[in-house]
């Protein structure tokens, strides 16, 4: 490193870890200069960076201001100068740097020696040699200019210059309450802006985190209403419908536990697994619990004894489920590359679930069986019987009969009609092919200011509703080559 330029950024070894992404994008435009547009970063206060949690703020877009120095060669060698002697003046007159310690009693004060240039003029006036008392000035040799640098880094927002700003979490700390955070510090820094500045927010992950809290909620308060309904029809057992309403959501809650003891968070790969978990949860407590019902309608035993015989009988084919369900996501192990680290919160996760929901079927849902259901006996004894509950609950009822005729038609009709079947079968594959994204549509266009080309959207795309805004960006400070061009739709915050 000692051997290469001065203003070369040494080399960063960095792990692939998605930890690492971006949470939140924040995007400052204006239709004015970009050098303006640039110093938004430092309205003080407060800065992004200042939020708990946030372990990095990286910029792209926009133009820092850059004082232009012209040397003239033919003044320079008139005057005996070279190069070098110019480039060390500029370095010794702008310079900031420490200039001790003043202790006075218990307190200590650090002294600072302010010798940074900002003016254009001061540089005018640095003075290079002295010619037998005769000061040569940087002026004498050459010309200023201020002005911005050169662009390296490219951004926009809705066809404006922006200058974009993505905030990086630390790891392992809560990517929604950083977020949360971050949004009350963007109210005051709006406050700071000049007029004639837009504010944007185009990435937000929270937003997916809310949406798959909000969607595993939905599919678990769902599933446990459709399961009642389902034991409510078949059974006709307000029992049985309060047996199957408590197993459900107890499985999925006992899961939050487990994952607080193998330190796992609540991300989009943990809620997944739990949303795909909801469906076996649901089968499983229906059938353990219709099993021990059965037992207790058909063969007349008590509640106790049904619910042990019945958990039995069907446990063999409870735990080759379970097995099938658990072990559906293992062929991700085989993938090479980050696949198997990311999707091991899902494997992981997905399995507890299911662990948990085997133990709710076998201890659980047998315990308030044997509780809560009602033997013949029960009834014989004097209980007023309800007939609905009577006609509905046996298998020799008009609706079951119904019900058996017209499955038992079907796999009739499909086992004569083999070749029909499989037709449709394929038809239905067929029709997933067309919904496919035609990457080929893409194109390319080029943009000025040394930005090498931007992937630009098929024609029509303004149409679709949902989209509001668009960004792009070409580099960051820290990586020229890289590149992404986004669209928000609306609603998203």
């Amino acid at each position: 490193m000692r051997s290469l330029p001065q203003n070369v950024i040494p080399p960063v070894i960095q792990k692939a870890d998605p930890d690492s992404e971006p949470v939140m994008t924040i995007a400052v435009a204006s239709d004015r200069n970009l050098r303006d547009d640039r110093d938004c970063r430092q309205v003080d206060p407060p800065h992004p960076e200042t939020v708990d949690g946030v372990g990095e703020v990286s910029m792209s877009g926009g133009r820092e201001r850059q004082i232009r120095i012209y040397i003239d060669a033919e003044k320079l060698s008139a005057y005996g100068i070279t190069i070098n002697e110019v480039s060390r003046a500029i370095r010794e007159e702008n310079v900031e740097s420490p200039g001790g310690r003043i202790i006075r009693g218990a307190s200590e004060l650090g002294v600072r020696t302010m010798g940074r240039i900002d003016a254009a003029s001061q540089f005018s006036d640095i003075i290079v040699r002295n010619n037998a008392g005769s000061p040569i000035r940087l002026k004498d040799i050459g010309k200023l200019e201020d002005d911005i640098q050169e662009p390296r880094t490219y951004a926009s927002l809705d066809k404006k210059p922006a200058v974009l700003m993505e905030v990086r979490r630390q790891s392992g700390t809560n990517t929604v309450k950083i977020i949360d955070a971050v949004r009350k510090k963007l109210s005051d820094i709006e406050k700071e802006l000049p007029a004639g500045f837009t504010l944007r927010i185009t990435r937000d992950q929270s937003v997916f985190i809310r949406a798959s809290i909000d969607s595993l909620q939905e599919h678990l308060l769902l599933g446990s209403l459709l399961a009642s309904l389902i034991v409510w029809i078949f059974i006709r057992n307000l029992r049985s419908v309060i047996i199957a309403s408590v197993a459900i959501p107890t499985s999925i809650i006992a899961t939050f536990t487990l994952m607080e003891a193998l330190d796992f968070t609540l991300n989009n790969m943990t809620l997944l697994a739990l949303t795909l978990a909801v469906g076996i949860v649901i089968d499983d407590a229906i059938v353990v619990l219709e099993n021990i019902y059965r037992y207790v309608e058909e063969k007349g035993y008590t509640p106790f004894r049904a619910a042990i015989d019945g958990t039995k009988e069907i446990a063999l084919a409870v735990i080759s489920h379970y097995a099938v369900a658990g072990n559906h996501l293992r062929p991700d192990s085989f993938y090479d590359g980050l696949c198997p680290p990311l999707r091991l919160s899902i494997r992981l996760d997905h399995s507890l679930s299911i662990i948990v929901s085997l133990l709710v079927s076998f201890t659980l849902t047998p315990m308030l069986s044997s509780r809560l259901l009602k033997s013949r006996s029960d009834d014989e004894k004097g209980e007023k019987k309800d007939k609905t509950h009577e006609r509905h609950a046996s298998k020799e009822s008009k609706f079951f009969i119904i019900l058996d005729r017209a499955y038992g038609w079907m796999l009739e009709w499909s086992l004569k009609h083999r070749a029909i079947v499989v037709i449709i079968c394929l038809a239905v594959f067929a029709t997933t092919f067309p919904f496919k994204l035609d990457w080929s549509r893409l194109d390319s266009t080029r943009r000025p200011e040394r930005v090498d080309g931007f992937a630009r959207y098929p024609k029509g795309h303004r149409s679709w509703p949902p989209l509001n805004s668009h960004r792009g960006n070409v580099g960051t400070h820290e990586e020229r080559g890289q590149g992404s061009r986004l669209r928000r739709a609306s609603g998203a915050s």
